[in-house]
Formats: structure tokens, C-alpha cells, sequence
């Protein structure tokens, strides 16, 4: 009998060791106690804050709304609405109009370029002329001073 006491007393002391691992483990998952504070307090500030609102919204379904002053405020905001849109209209037409005028304007310009000759000179020309520009010198051909007439008025 004592035998089978110390082998029941071993089972217990083993499954002992297992529930307190597991308690170990489920504490350090949850954090702590610090931890559970925390969120105690966060679940505590929401509750009051959730009884503040209802607060507030019971005291706001206990005033009287004019009903007049809320169609009011309605039409406003309707009538500010239809005038955002007319502008938005109005912008959109003057952007279509602007790119038709640009259209146009590169239309023009396209045909009244094809119209006009194209004034290229040849490389030939354009040679000569880099030479004729090489060749000229802003010396003086003579050392002579230069003599300049002038007209006087008679």
C-alpha cells in the first residue's frame, strides 16, 4: 500500500510540474500582470467614453430640431452643389475652347508654312560664302588715310 501511495503521489507531483509549465507558459503569453492592468484600464476608458456618447446623443434627442432650419441649411448646401458644378462646366468649356484655338492657330501656321518657299541655300553658296567671310579683313587695303566726303549744306 505505501508502494502504490509514493507511485499515486509521483503522478500527481508529475502532473503538477506539467499544469504549473503550462501556467508559466500562459503567463508569459498574456504578459503579466502589467499587462493585464493595461488593458483593463483601455477597456474601462472605452466603456466611459461609450457612456459619455450615449449621454450626448440622449441629450441631443431630447432638444426640439427646427425642421425649417434644417431644409434651409439643405437647399444651401444644394444650391453651393449645382453652382460648384456650373463652374466645373464652364471651366471644361473654356479648356475645349482654349485646344480648338490651339488647334486652329497650328492649323494655320502648318498651311501658311507649306505656302511659303523654303529658303535654303545650297552647299555650294554656302560654301562660297564661308569663304568670301574667311577672305575678309578689317584691315585697311592701304596705309593711305581714308578720306570722307561730306556734304555741306549750302
Amino acid at each position: 500500500m505505501g508502494v502504490e501511495q509514493a507511485a499515486s503521489d509521483a503522478q500527481i507531483i508529475k502532473t503538477l510540474e506539467g499544469g504549473a509549465t503550462a501556467l508559466e507558459k500562459l503567463n508569459k503569453e498574456i504578459g503579466g500582470i502589467e499587462k493585464v492592468e493595461k488593458i483593463m484600464d483601455r477597456v474601462r476608458e472605452g466603456m466611459e467614453e461609450s457612456e459619455e456618447v450615449g449621454k450626448v446623443i440622449a441629450e441631443l434627442g431630447s432638444s426640439r430640431v427646427d425642421e425649417e432650419e434644417v431644409e434651409e441649411e439643405f437647399d444651401e448646401l444644394l444650391k453651393a452643389e449645382e453652382e460648384e458644378q456650373q463652374k466645373k462646366r464652364e471651366m471644361e468649356n473654356l479648356k475645349r475652347e482654349e485646344e480648338a484655338a490651339r488647334q486652329k492657330a497650328a492649323q494655320e501656321k502648318s498651311m501658311i508654312e507649306a505656302k511659303m518657299p523654303q529658303v535654303v541655300p545650297s552647299k555650294e553658296k554656302q560654301t562660297d560664302l564661308a569663304d568670301e567671310l574667311n577672305n575678309v579683313s578689317l584691315e585697311p587695303k592701304s596705309r593711305e588715310p581714308l578720306e570722307i566726303e561730306q556734304s555741306m549744306p549750302a
